[in-house]
């Protein structure tokens, strides 16, 4: 597929980004305090210097012209970005809305928007009071929904399918990356022959699993042509630590882990060299009290166009559209130890 450029989401992420990687790479010195913290952080969290190259080729490969109307002075290898105080109070992030089932807007008794509920706080009035540990969680993904397929690949009259999540979260007092490819059997790595109405369930594994505040879950559709999933898993593990790095030096947690999507989706559109095509990336945050009530809700089954049956039991969606594409992926919370819903229920 031929890249389609367009502007960034976010010009300040990503051209801090793509300056931290030229110094992690040492192209360039670094020009501050801020470029020195970092600079360690992303060889504190093993950025791949193999990998940071590679990115930085398939940004400075792309049309001059290109580079310089929708990049501005990021496009210039020596760009250093203006210095910035951490933790800007003025700077938040765009509200993240996901698809949940009715029985969890019943638990959690506020509906923000049809079919949607804003990821925020409900931490207190979800959690069961305890006294043991706090429970652990699991984001599982249960498989995906196709309601069209692409367009812009003629020769096939299906698609071939993988998917990529990769997890952000907070262990020890660390950030933490998870990084995984959907299907994760080692003989089947994508699914073949996809069309339009049909589904792709399971094999169901694990995104995350642990405790934390909040937790962010970015999903990567990709539609395979010639390249390599696993090659690709490694290169957005790499994409996600680099982004964290930058990020975690100017911004807390809580605003870290929303701003990490609009950063993520530019550098998957620019940096990422691929043979297979990115359909969409989409990233949803949930903080302990959302979980909470995700896992404390029955699946819902999701329903295609026309009230279409599809199979694909979700407590979660995320919805992916691009190159004439629109996919649905479907993930469960699990709670441990386990706690049974209570109705009613809608």
């Amino acid at each position: 597929m031929r890249r389609r450029l367009r502007s960034p989401r976010d010009i300040d992420g990503f051209g801090r980004l793509v300056a931290a990687l030229r110094v992690h790479l040492e192209q360039r010195h670094p020009a501050n305090d801020a470029e020195r913290a970092i600079a360690e952080s992303m060889r504190a969290n093993d950025v791949p210097v193999d990998a940071a190259r590679r990115m930085l080729q398939t940004l400075d490969a792309m049309p001059r012209r290109a580079l310089l109307s929708l990049l501005g002075d990021v496009a210039d290898p020596g760009f250093v970005p203006a210095e910035r105080t951490p933790e800007r109070p003025e700077r938040t992030a765009q509200p993240v809305t996901l698809t949940v089932s009715s029985t969890v807007l019943a638990r959690l008794g506020r509906l923000i928007d049809t079919g949607a509920v804003a990821a925020g706080d409900v931490r207190e009035e979800m959690l069961d009071e305890q006294t043991d540990a706090p429970p652990v969680y699991t984001i599982n993904y249960r498989g995906l929904w196709c309601e069209d397929e692409t367009t812009w690949d003629w020769v096939s009259w299906a698609d071939e399918i993988y998917v990529i999540t990769s997890a952000v979260y907070v262990e020890g007092g660390a950030n933490v990356v998870r990084t995984e490819r959907h299907p994760v059997a080692e003989d089947d790595r994508w699914y073949e022959d996809v069309d339009s109405d049909e589904a792709r369930l399971g094999p169901v594994a694990a995104c995350w699993h642990g405790r934390a505040d909040t937790v962010s879950l970015t999903a990567v559709v990709m539609e395979h042509d010639m390249g390599d999933p696993d090659a690709y898993r490694e290169e957005i593990d790499a994409l996600v630590k680099a982004a964290l790095a930058v990020l975690a030096y100017f911004y807390p947690p809580a605003a870290l882990a929303q701003l990490l999507s609009s950063t993520i989706t530019d550098a998957v559109n620019w940096l990422l060299d691929t043979a297979d095509d990115p359909i969409e990336t989409q990233t949803v945050v949930h903080s302990s009290g959302m979980l909470e009530a995700l896992s404390t809700s029955y699946r819902a089954t999701y329903l295609g166009e026309g009230q279409r049956h599809t199979g694909l039991e979700y407590h979660f969606l995320t919805n992916h559209a691009g190159g004439g594409a629109r996919y649905v992926l479907g993930f469960e919370v699990l709670r441990d130890p386990e706690h049974l819903p209570e109705g009613p229920f809608l």
